[in-house]
C-alpha cells in the first residue's frame, strides 16, 4: 500500500473514530441522561481506536514532526 492511500485510511479513521466519541460523549452529559451501558461502551472503545489512530499517525509523520520542530 502506498503512503498517500495510508496516510488516508488513517485520517478517515481519525474522522470517525472522533465523531463517535464526540457524539456519545455529548450523549452521556447529565443534561441527557443518557446512561446506557452500550453507550459507555462504544464510548471507550471508540476512544481507544482514536488513541490508537493518533499513535499511528504521529509515527507516519515522526521525521516531518521533527524536521517542522527543529526549524521552529
Amino acid at each position: 500500500m502506498d503512503r498517500t492511500k495510508l496516510n488516508y485510511l488513517i485520517d478517515i479513521g481519525l474522522l470517525i473514530s472522533g465523531i463517535i466519541v464526540i457524539v456519545t460523549g455529548i450523549l452521556k452529559l447529565e443534561i441527557f441522561r443518557l446512561r446506557l451501558m452500550n453507550l459507555n461502551i462504544i464510548h471507550d472503545w471508540s476512544g481507544i481506536i482514536f488513541a490508537v489512530f493518533v499513535l499511528i499517525h504521529l509515527v507516519l509523520h515522526f521525521k516531518w514532526l521533527i524536521a517542522v520542530t527543529k526549524k521552529s
